[in-house]
């Protein structure tokens, strides 16, 4: 659900390419949980510049990194992304320490929280 709505693609139809590909890839059942690579010479051969033109796999990782990060930031500004005291807590200042684990989590959607915490990584990336 998270992946789908972040990169606007129907979770059917993210499903059915990942069903393909549990041979080098950790599917969750979850789908609020991360995917994740089960071997790293998937992810070499994947943004090998060898492969450009010659593998339909090739990734252009630089634009890849480009398009998640612009995805993360629109997401964040949208309608359901951030806004003032979005945890109601209504005490600016207010540390981590002191805030209930569970109300920020009812607050922020798992693609809100994945787009607040990796926009950086991307942007740099990119």
């Amino acid at each position: 659900m998270s992946l789908s709505s972040l990169l606007r693609i129907p979770q059917t139809q993210i499903e059915c390419r990942l069903d393909a590909l549990h041979s080098v890839l950790s599917v969750p059942s979850n789908s609020d949980m991360p995917v994740r690579l089960l071997h790293l010479s998937f992810r070499e051969f994947l943004v090998d510049p060898k492969q450009q033109g010659k593998s339909p796999f090739w990734v252009d990782e630089r634009s890849v990194h480009k398009k998640l990060a612009s995805r993360c930031l629109e997401f964040m500004s949208s309608p359901n992304g951030l806004r003032r005291d979005v945890c109601g807590f209504s005490k600016p200042g207010l540390l981590k320490e002191e805030m209930d684990d569970a109300v920020i989590a009812g607050s922020l959607p798992p693609e809100l929280q994945y787009a607040c915490r990796y926009w950086v990584h991307y942007l740099r990336r990119s």
